[in-house]
């Protein structure tokens, strides 16, 4: 299978079967939080809202050894519970939609966030539970409403291709071109990631090409729409472990 055409988890095999390694869950993880983060603000309370986005940034930092096993488990705990803080302050809620006015019950609007933030609570769980993350965001997608299920889709599999990459890419073979136009590549790579300015990943395609990149995988991600944390090409700018891993050959029919 071409990595261009991945669509999650499913279609990948880490080396020795070992979905616990550091390296894939980092990237399955930030994968979850990209796509999770596309649908918090589907969520009816703003205060719930904050709750799922803190939880995703405690994911987040998890996932860049930058919090610790009890600081995931607290932020997993915030999740789990996040509806019992008073997030829906009335008993029955009338939102005003392009469609009309339509009236919630509280239990309503609990049924129709759960699936949300149960792919956020995924985000937050032990190493090596590969496969929750798919399900809980195939749960969410199957029970939302007044949602572009094909788009979504497209863009979950477009985040998960962007941030695993090709199999076989080679972590430094971008350094030749660090210190192009004084280092305009590295620059842009480092301020990418830690700003999280990810619209700005084909002008970093852009610059590589200046600096006379002329790897078809690279120009070709760094050009498509959908990109995150996790980025294989700034993870290979930056040094970042990578994952080892193959992709599944489809079966002849």
């Amino acid at each position: 299978m071409n990595w261009r055409t991945m669509k999650g988890p499913k279609n990948i095999i880490p080396k020795d079967n070992d979905w616990s390694d550091p390296g894939v869950d980092r990237k399955l993880r930030l994968w979850g939080v990209a796509c999770v983060r596309r649908l918090v603000n589907r969520l009816h309370s703003l205060r719930l809202q904050q709750i799922i986005n803190q939880g995703l940034d405690s994911a987040e930092q998890f996932a860049e050894n930058e919090i610790g096993l009890d600081e995931r488990v607290k932020a997993l705990d915030q999740v789990e519970n996040s509806q019992h803080f008073g997030v829906y302050r009335d008993d029955v809620v009338v939102f005003h939609l392009p469609s009309g006015i339509q009236t919630y019950t509280k239990e309503q609007l609990c049924r129709f966030d759960a699936p949300i933030i149960a792919a956020a609570r995924a985000t937050l769980t032990r190493r090596g539970s590969h496969d929750s993350v798919s399900r809980a965001l195939t749960a969410a997608l199957n029970r939302l409403q007044d949602l572009n299920k094909s788009d979504e889709r497209k863009a979950q599999e477009g985040l998960f291709q962007s941030i695993f990459g090709p199999p076989d890419h080679v972590v430094g073979s971008l350094t030749p071109f660090m210190d192009w136009s004084e280092g305009t590549p590295l620059k842009m790579a480092q301020t990418i990631y830690e700003e999280n300015q990810w619209g700005n990943m084909p002008i970093l395609g852009d610059a590589l090409e200046e600096a006379g990149c002329t790897n078809d995988d690279v120009l070709y991600d760094c050009r498509t729409k959908h990109h995150a944390r996790g980025s294989w090409v700034v993870d290979s700018i930056l040094a970042k472990p990578q994952p080892f891993y193959t992709t599944k050959t489809r079966k002849k029919r």
